[in-house]
């Protein structure tokens, strides 16, 4: 036992650097933990396209087929659904914000009721198939169904012959 004394300081002192750590980290750490130094007053940006030609056209085609609903682009399941239960809650919310949907229908009060996978904008049409089969068993369970569009708009009917078809 008498070896051991060395133990009480060295508690000591990795207890000193947690609360150190917890400190810095309220108080917002430093420009290197925050992804790098802080941009400067010289910098200058410019505008991007957030939409490929393709997305937009499926995101026009679907506010036109669902008018005064919200239609959302790339969504991440952890915010279209919530854990009810799991055997590890924090893995499975964590694994839900590293999937998206292409779209999503909500209804007046926000909730989702449709979300869209457009095939052609992934890559690899196997991984689309795996990705999707997950995203619909998680989707189910929380009631909200998905619809794998496989063609462009200009193959799809009518807007409104559309949601007539999706809703029946």
């Amino acid at each position: 036992m008498e070896g051991l004394g060395w133990i009480g300081p060295l508690l000591g002192v990795a207890l000193l650097g947690g609360l150190g750590f917890l400190w810095w980290q309220r108080r917002g750490g430093t420009a290197a933990s925050s992804g790098g130094a802080p941009l400067g007053r010289n910098e200058r940006f410019a505008p991007a396209a957030a939409l490929s030609a393709a997305e937009m056209e499926l995101l026009d085609y679907l506010v036109r087929a669902f008018p005064r609903r919200a239609v959302l682009f790339r969504v991440a399941l952890s915010n279209l659904v919530s854990v009810r239960r799991a055997d590890n809650r924090v893995a499975t919310q964590q694994r839900l914000a590293e999937h998206r949907v292409d779209y999503v229908v909500c209804n007046r009060d926000g909730r989702p009721v449709y979300a869209f996978e457009l095939d052609a904008l992934h890559d690899n049409a196997d991984e689309a198939e795996h990705d999707a089969r997950e995203k619909h068993r998680v989707l189910k369970s929380a009631g909200i169904r998905l619809i794998r569009l496989t063609r462009s708009t200009r193959d799809l009917p009518d807007p409104n012959d559309f949601r007539r078809h999706v809703r029946s």
